[in-house]
């Protein structure tokens, strides 16, 4: 008997056995969960009891601040929350205020704003936890504190009810039983526990930096109490935007330095993913205070040490405001929904591009997104001292690889080494308050210039463009423009080369191209000038200007460029150089496979007045003033060397063909005579001997009729030829434009003539 039972045991358990086993279990497993739960939830219970002091300590610390600065002399009860009406509290001024959805005001700030402002604790829980803070106008002291996550329940009048009015330690044992909540788990803290030593922190350092990057530098101190940080706080005076960066934290991308020093890249165009408008703001989605930065406002940063562990004072630095894209003194009205900005940097001039910086954009409001910029240039810019900059400071390796990146939009960068044309649809008035911008080196596919292709009315004055060198692949380019949108106005605007050379040059493989603007539909061209090389394999050309369509060009001219007085290439015995050939070698100012002049490649119907040009010119359809033209020419005259290129050139001295009504205006005849026939080209190609354009006619037919045309007041001169400064010491030996006719000031550009002219008054004056 004894051996079967063995084996019987050995079989496994029997049905009761199995169901007192699985009882027992149950006993245990029920225990055990019982124990996690209740474990799980004395977690909690710490957890929000440690944000629950957090949130009281920065209170009470901003609170006794607020104090201090006199902001507690808010007016209105409701500025300071509910009155407490416990019989205990009553007549000492307690409040409290609870916190479920949005108690925060940027409109009409209470006393909750001053205890717990952006940035004084994290964002999470500022704006999205749940908590009531109970404390007492005079002294200003936080009593106590009550939190619960954004997902527990809602405090309301249960916990006015049933929290509030308890006291002491009643109160934190009655928050975790209490029936009113839903179970939720709720931190607490205050009372006598809340009776802590002030803490001295001191203050961090900072200096903003609103040059080739907006940076803000901060210094924190050493030595602190134990949990002491650093922030940086980014207010945007228009959107109202928050941002802070903790000093160290986790941004490594603005955020760069380690130890006790700082800097945060608030804007810089020359690093992808780093432009202001791509600057998140804290807690996006959070709250109906959420809103995005706008590109262009005026910010306001701070720095400051706080420790929401210990009481202590807030040591913070002084407020600094700058401007986001633009140097400081930028003013921005969404009312009226322009921006008025100073430029003293290329990151700023770049930043007037939509392409760049995302301007006038508002994310927050479209219908008040910015339509017009007012610009002014407070200094003279140059690009290769940008580059340099950059280079030393932020990107060692070589000036010539600094890139401009588009914004996130469009973020493909430019040609290493080369400046963004500013394109947008924003009404733009730029005035460069007589300060120049060199150096400017522009390579791109589409239209190019200090300005690309705007699409909105562009006004520009007062500004110098020295040293540019201008490349398209396929788009019109100009050194101030590409292409001009309609109703833009462009007055005392030049473009020439700061030294003797030809290196500063404009051309495009397949748009018009002009010295100044490559194309314009209409609008308005007055005292303006340019001195460059320039050509167009593919289109128009001018020494001015490429095509325009329409419009005025008024009190303008171009200038060229001659060796030794002549528009020919010369050896160092002082004869001219040959071809292959053995003709001459001409320098041509301006090519153009198509149409061009001297001014403008094609002028269409556009009035031409008391303008001139010295440029030597080459084309399919060429002549010395304008390559051809529908529109009017009055007290115009031309210098320059005209050739004919292809099967069947069409070339005039003075223009290709010219439709238009001419009067007053003029050309030389010995410059463009025929080697072989000893004949002078004809003024414009459709005159015969017969039947010449009216109002054109030779400046050189005779001394007499040279002398009087030049006259007695010669104007200042900057050439590039040596021989004519020797021979005429810096005088310009023909009429400029206030001869002609045109208004002009002593600050205006063309008061001056920049370039070279040829000297054929050696073959005239017999002197």
């Amino acid at each position: 008997m004894k051996t079967v039972r063995m084996k019987r045991r050995n079989l496994g358990f029997t049905m009761a056995e199995m169901l007192i086993v699985m009882a027992i279990i149950a006993v245990l497993g029920g225990v055990t969960f019982v124990a996690v739960s209740q474990y799980q939830r004395s977690m909690a219970q710490v957890e929000r009891d440690a944000i629950a002091k957090e949130i009281f300590v920065a209170a009470q610390n901003h609170l006794t601040v607020a104090e201090s600065q006199g902001y507690l002399g808010i007016t209105g009860d409701t500025a300071f929350g509910t009155a407490d009406s416990t019989e205990a509290y009553a007549g000492r001024g307690v409040y409290y205020f609870i916190y479920n959805t949005n108690a925060f005001s940027d409109e009409t700030p209470t006393a909750l704003d001053l205890m717990l402002p952006f940035g004084s604790i994290d964002e999470t829980v500022r704006l999205g936890g749940r908590y009531a803070i109970r404390y007492q106008r005079s002294p200003a002291r936080v009593l106590d504190v009550f939190y619960c996550t954004a997902g527990g329940t809602k405090f309301g009048a249960n916990l006015t009810n049933a929290v509030l009015e308890e006291g002491g330690s009643d109160k934190k044992d009655h928050r975790k039983k209490c029936d009113h909540f839903g179970g939720a788990v709720i931190g607490w803290y205050g009372g006598s526990g809340a009776e802590e030593p002030i803490v001295k922190l001191d203050a961090p350092t900072m200096v903003v930096n609103n040059a080739e990057r907006l940076t803000v530098t901060v210094t924190v101190p050493s030595g602190q109490a134990e949990g002491t940080s650093f922030k940086l706080l980014l207010h945007g005076e228009t959107s109202g935007a928050n941002r802070s960066f903790d000093l160290p934290g986790t941004d490594t991308t603005r955020v760069k330095g380690t130890g006790s020093e700082y800097t945060i890249i608030l804007d810089d165009i020359t690093t992808s993913g780093l432009h202001f408008a791509e600057l998140s703001p804290d807690s996006a989605g959070v709250g109906t205070l959420a809103t995005e930065f706008i590109p262009g406002e005026n910010i306001t940063v701070q720095a400051i040490t706080y420790n929401n562990s210990v009481l202590s004072e807030l040591p913070f630095t002084p407020p600094q405001t700058t401007n986001s894209l633009f140097a400081d003194g930028t003013q921005v009205d969404l009312d009226a929904r322009s921006i008025t900005g100073k430029i003293d940097n290329f990151r700023h001039l770049e930043n007037l591009g939509k392409n760049v910086s995302d301007v006038g954009s508002n994310p927050n409001e479209a219908s008040k997104s910015i339509i017009s910029i007012s610009a002014e240039q407070t200094q003279d810019l140059d690009w290769t001292g940008f580059k340099q900059a950059i280079d030393s400071t932020w990107k060692p390796g070589s000036s010539e690889t600094v890139s401009v990146f588009n914004n996130s939009e469009t973020a493909a960068s430019t040609t290493a080494g080369s400046y963004v044309p500013i394109e947008g649809d924003l009404a733009l008035t730029y005035d460069g308050v007589g300060h120049g911008i060199a150096n400017v080196l522009v390579n791109t596919d589409g239209a190019a210039g200090l300005f690309g292709a705007p699409m909105a009315a562009l006004t520009v004055s007062n500004l110098e463009l020295l040293d540019f060198s201008v490349t398209s692949t396929g788009g019109n380019a100009g050194a101030l423009a590409g292409t001009l949108p309609a109703e833009s106005v462009v007055s005392n605007v030049i473009a020439y080369n700061s030294g003797a050379d030809m290196g500063a040059t404009v051309s495009s493989d397949g748009g018009s191209v002009g010295g100044l603007i490559g194309s314009m539909a209409d609008g308005s061209v007055q005292k303006c000038a340019a001195a460059l090389v320039v050509s167009s394999s593919g289109g128009d050309a001018g020494g001015l200007i490429g095509t325009a369509t329409t419009g005025t060009v008024t009190a303008c001219y171009a200038g060229g460029h001659t060796d030794k007085g002549e528009y020919y290439q010369h050896e160092t015995d002082g004869s001219r150089k040959k071809d292959d050939d053995d003709k001459d070698i001409g320098i041509y100012n301006v090519t153009a496979s198509t149409k061009a002049g001297g001014l403008i490649g094609d002028a269409g119907s556009a009035s031409v007045t008391n303008s001139y040009s010295t440029c030597s010119v080459s084309g399919a359809t060429a002549g010395g003033f304008v390559g051809t033209g529908t529109g009017t020419v009055t007290n115009c005259y031309a210098t320059g060397l005209v050739q004919g290129t292809g099967d069947s050139p069409v070339v005039g001295a003075f223009a290709g063909t010219l439709t238009g009504n001419a009067s007053n205006c003029h050309y030389y005849e010995i410059i463009n005579m025929n080697a072989e026939t000893a004949e002078p080209m004809k003024a414009v190609s459709t005159d015969t001997e017969t039947d010449k354009k009216t109002g054109i006619s030779a400046l050189d037919e005779s001394a007499a009729s040279y002398n009087t045309f030049v006259g007695s007041e010669w104007k200042a001169a900057n050439p590039y030829d040596t021989t004519l400064i020797d021979n005429y010491g810096n005088k310009y030996c023909l009429p400029a434009v206030e001869q002609l006719g045109g208004s002009v000031a002593a600050t205006d550009f063309v008061a001056t003539h920049h370039g070279d002219w040829p000297a054929p008054e050696v073959f005239v004056i017999n002197e």
